[in-house]
């Protein structure tokens, strides 16, 4: 008689979880959904179904919302979630079709950036 021994690695199997690697937060630029209100956005986060565990906070050009949601973090905000910074570029250049491009730049949130923000003169701390 076969027993599952959870104390083994690989025994119980896959274990799904909720990832979102593209997320955008208030002041987004060209993306707010939630008109600058950062308590409500996190209050979604916190319901939501079945809970995230990690999301890719991006905006354009820059990594504001995410220094914005790493400082809520800090201070208690999404206590069991994963975030790492997610920039997104808009291209001036266009497929055949007329659709514009748009690239993300995932960063590890283990790194420390220096100056991807603001120009470089924002220091990012992950």
């Amino acid at each position: 008689m076969a027993t599952s021994d959870a104390s083994r690695p690989w025994s119980v199997g896959s274990a799904w979880s909720r990832w979102d690697p593209h997320i955008h937060t208030p002041g987004t630029l060209r993306n707010d959904l939630f008109g600058g209100d950062w308590n409500a956005y996190v209050r979604k986060i916190e319901q939501a179904e079945p809970a995230p565990v990690v999301l890719g906070v991006t905006d354009y050009f820059c990594l504001r919302g995410y220094n914005e949601l790493r400082k809520r973090q800090r201070e208690g905000a999404l206590p069991n979630i994963l975030l790492f910074p997610n920039i997104e570029l808009r291209l001036t250049i266009e497929t055949e079709r007329r659709q514009g491009i748009n690239l993300r730049a995932n960063a590890s949130n283990f790194l420390q950036l220096r100056g991807a923000s603001q120009r470089g003169r924002e220091k990012i701390r992950v």
